[in-house]
């Protein structure tokens, strides 16, 4: 799970109650957990044929509709919550007025979030390939938002932080900011020479 996309919306869904937020993600990981490592246990333990003939058929159906359904709606939550943002932010008196916490989102955040994704499972239904893409972003894009980007970030923020003081970073800190960027450029270098 990438925590960051939707614990924001959650906790706010749960009034910003810290023990609600911890009950309902520990609830919410463990449960698909759960289900895959039964999934798991049953198909590499050669509990349940790998076919989808037969009883296997009703069984594998719904694992992946749940798994679907789940993971689209907490990224439809976590998508619409960043444009519910970008389009409250676009009306600035009417967010210094209203001190209410929405619990729901507006219809056009709704739509910019579902259309793009649905635009694309469409033009990709007739049999196009669509492994490639998934490929990239996985292999490519995802140690970026999750490896670099986030250093980068951090020696920004640090940056800011300490331009009244002393002007430099903390040594401290950078024994992580290295291994996470070092493992990162390792995985990229081990992806290109894969693919190329």
């Amino acid at each position: 799970l990438i925590f960051q996309n939707i614990v924001p919306s959650l906790a706010k869904l749960l009034d910003f109650d810290r023990t609600k937020t911890t009950a309902s993600i520990a609830i919410g990981s463990a449960i698909p957990m759960f289900m895959y490592i039964a999934w798991c246990y049953a198909v590499l333990g050669g509990g349940l044929d790998n076919s989808i003939s037969g009883g296997n058929a009703a069984l594998f159906t719904t694992f992946s509709a749940a798994a679907l359904v789940g993971s689209s709606t907490a990224c439809v939550m976590s998508l619409a919550e960043e444009f519910e943002s970008i389009i409250g932010g676009m009306n600035i008196d009417a967010m210094i007025e209203s001190d209410t916490i929405n619990d729901r989102f507006s219809l056009p955040a709704v739509t910019l979030s579902i259309t793009p994704p649905a635009m694309l499972a469409l033009a990709f239904a007739n049999g196009g390939d669509f492994t490639g893409a998934l490929h990239f972003g996985g292999a490519f894009i995802s140690p970026f938002l999750y490896g670099i980007l986030p250093i980068m970030l951090f020696q920004s923020m640090q940056k800011d932080d300490n331009q009244g003081s002393t002007g430099r970073l903390s040594s401290a800190w950078n024994i992580p900011q290295v291994c996470l960027g070092a493992g990162t450029f390792g995985f990229l270098i081990q992806e290109i020479s894969h693919d190329f």
